[in-house]
């Protein structure tokens, strides 16, 4: 594991071959144009804050090679439009977010993880993000067929739109801004005739 003590920018390449960077408050910059290779639960990735320059145009992909102290747990995303460039910065955090109580994703059923991105001055029209994680990660009992994704904008939470829930992995589409993001079953709750429902 390399810890570094300061924001290092990446111009060209980065690659992994063996080790995770851990940057803690720091931030892996990636300059525009600069592309990460080799990243994998084998070779390793960054853990902690990674930074990306999105560029303006259709159809424009990121990947975002990052993942706690154990898994690799890469988001993958796709703009649709975006109409002024900008950075963007994600992380993974290992545990549930700390607001989920109120995010109308079940705790008990949920993801462990929580994902956060943070825009500098992107605009984009939408952008499906496909969030990816390691089995352990799930709760017990929990039934990924059914999960959904939630996101917070730092007051609230609304559920998205969300496609292809698979075991360790769903896409969350129609995102119209970035946010914190959590992954789990929503809250069922149970009325006085015994009947289960959702709280849409």
């Amino acid at each position: 594991t390399v810890n570094i003590p300061a924001d290092i920018t990446i111009d060209n390449q980065l690659s992994f071959t063996k080790g995770n960077i851990t940057t803690a408050a720091m931030k892996v910059v990636m300059s525009a144009g600069a592309t990460v290779t080799g990243a994998d639960q084998s070779t390793g990735w960054v853990f902690g804050n990674l930074q990306k320059n999105v560029s303006t145009g259709s159809s424009i992909a990121r990947d975002f090679e990052i993942g706690d102290a154990n898994f690799y747990l890469p988001v993958n995303m796709l703009f649709n439009t975006v109409s002024i460039a900008g950075d963007l910065t994600g992380a993974v955090a290992s545990n549930d977010h700390i607001e989920i109580d109120y995010s109308r994703i079940d705790p008990t059923k949920s993801v462990n993880l929580a994902w956060s991105f943070n825009n500098s001055g992107i605009l984009f029209s939408d952008a499906t993000l496909s969030f990816n994680w390691d089995a352990s990660a799930i709760d017990a009992g929990a039934n990924t067929g059914d999960f959904k994704v939630a996101a917070f904008n730092g007051s609230s939470w609304a559920l998205q739109t969300i496609a292809s829930p698979l075991p360790v992995s769903i896409e969350a589409t129609a995102v119209t801004s970035m946010a914190d993001f959590a992954v789990g079953e929503k809250i069922t709750k149970t009325n006085s005739n015994g009947n289960s429902f959702t709280n849409d």
